[in-house]
């Protein structure tokens, strides 16, 4: 049974969207240990 790849982009394209900023600020604020 193939994985459908079409949704899940559409809605991991949309979640970047939203919330990519916050996520690399978050990833390197924790790992390298100052805000971007």
């Amino acid at each position: 049974m193939a994985f459908p790849f079409g949704p899940y982009l559409a809605i991991a394209g949309w979640f970047a969207l939203l919330w990519g900023d916050k996520v690399i600020d978050w990833y390197f604020t924790t790992w390298v240990g100052q805000p971007l």
